[in-house]
């Protein structure tokens, strides 16, 4: 009886086995399919419940990376989320939303940048808008967003002020 049992533990550890060496060989999707169905097959194991999360969150990072190194940030982003929605306490998951929020960050930082030396000031206001959604409190993002308000703001008030003057001189000129 005792080699029955043994013999089930060993084939237990085998099937446990084969989905973590596909997480290490990078069969990601082969992986979550094994640990799927194990966790079909021991419901309410911790276990398996365990091995599936881990299998997923490996296939979700291993997307997400995929995504930022092809530029796709935003998808890479929503993916890290959802893996770090499965295991909230991985420290790889978090560390790769930290590194694509700053990505995402600095990406609009340096298109604000470009837009306010070309003079484009009410889109870089955005663009520093959309870097400090990214990475609120950014020193860069704000220094640039109040520089170009500043601007905003004077250019506005010399455009008035000709206007009032133009208009004075106009009726005084009538009169």
């Amino acid at each position: 009886m005792s080699l029955l049992a043994a013999g089930c533990a060993s084939a237990v550890r085998n099937e446990v086995d084969e989905v973590r060496l596909d997480v290490h060989k990078g069969h990601f999707e082969e992986a979550v399919r094994q640990a799927a169905s194990l966790r079909e097959q021991h419901p309410n194991e911790a276990a398996y419940e365990e091995l599936h999360k881990q299998a997923s969150v490996a296939w979700l990072l291993e997307q997400g990376r995929r995504a930022t190194f092809q530029d796709h940030d935003l998808e890479a982003l929503t993916t890290f989320l959802r893996a770090q929605e499965i295991d909230p306490d991985s420290p790889e998951t978090s560390s790769w939303v930290h590194k694509t929020l700053r990505k995402l960050s600095r990406t609009w930082l340096e298109r604000g940048l470009e837009l306010h030396a070309s003079g484009k000031l009410a889109e870089a206001v955005e663009a520093y808008g959309k870097a400090l959604e990214y990475a609120p409190g950014d020193p860069s993002a704000l220094n640039g967003l109040g520089e170009a308000i500043i601007q905003i703001n004077y250019r506005e008030g010399l455009g008035k002020k000709y206007f009032e003057d133009g208009i004075r001189a106009l009726s005084s000129y009538w009169l």
